[in-house]
């Protein structure tokens, strides 16, 4: 239901929140059946987020929550969003402070034991929540699975916890699509960083490689990840956000330097 917030400079904000959860449906896990949200924030995301929003409903899993942030947009997504209203468990449009404010206000808002992140233009295929939580979930406590994707025409397997001194890249196939957070690991290790507005995410997951917790691989594939997101219409910002994070997670600072550098160089004709 819609409802005015008055911002320090006196205008007005329409805050807008919808969903099956505020219609009383409230969903949990059940044994050997957790409950598990998919997670998108769109902006201006008209022309791409039905995607998305078809993909959550094909999912063959039947404990599923869809949790939808989004940042005020002005094209349409909200007529979307509204549109697919009975699929989706709770939807919120308000301004928000980029990506990963919107990330910490899904993850403040979820149900799920285990969230996922999908992004707008993503694809998330239809049997792979299933999958992973039979072969994964179902019976053992894990804290973050890494399970296999599709990084354009190339298969990505495997989680690499060694390759840290490259980034968090080199650890994992991808934030999105690919992996399953179980919802309370943000006790121990916080919310997503809003210090970075491209990065924040590989901050995140080099805190749940370098902690306690317990990851484990899975060959699912569980779908596609698009290539032509933010963090890569802005190389510049990512590749110094990305040497950021490094020195703030890893030893040897010379060392990331000259990472830095290299990538520089090798990225240039980009820039």
């Amino acid at each position: 239901m819609p409802t005015l917030q008055l911002t320090a400079s006196s205008s007005l904000i329409v805050k807008q929140e919808g969903g099956t959860r505020l219609q009383g449906v409230n969903k949990k896990s059940e044994p050997g059946k957790p409950l598990i949200t998919v997670i998108t924030v769109v902006f201006n995301g008209a022309a791409i987020l039905e995607n998305a929003i078809q993909c959550v409903a094909r999912q063959t899993y039947d404990n599923v929550e869809y949790v939808i942030i989004d940042g005020a947009s002005a094209d349409g997504t909200l007529d979307i969003i509204k549109k697919y209203e009975h699929t989706i468990d709770y939807w919120l449009s308000e301004p928000d402070c980029g990506i990963y404010d919107a990330f910490n206000k899904a993850i403040s808002r979820v149900s799920g034991e285990y969230y996922l992140v999908l992004g707008c233009d993503d694809e998330l295929f239809d049997d792979a929540i299933q999958q992973v939580v039979n072969t994964q979930l179902k019976h053992a406590e894990v804290d973050f699975v890494v399970a296999s994707m599709w990084l354009g025409n190339r298969l990505r397997k495997g989680m690499r916890p060694s390759k840290g001194w490259l980034g968090a890249h080199a650890m994992v196939n991808g934030h999105s699509v690919g992996m399953l957070i179980r919802t309370r690991v943000h006790d121990q290790l916080g919310p997503y960083s809003t210090r970075y507005t491209l990065c924040a995410d590989g901050l995140f997951i080099k805190k749940l490689f370098y902690s306690w917790l317990r990851g484990v691989e899975s060959d699912v594939v569980m779908g596609r990840f698009a290539t032509g997101g933010v963090s890569n219409s802005n190389l510049a910002r990512g590749l110094c956000e990305g040497f950021q994070v490094q020195l703030e997670t890893e030893k040897h600072k010379f060392l990331q330097v000259l990472i830095f550098i290299a990538r520089l160089i090798k990225n240039f004709p980009r820039l």
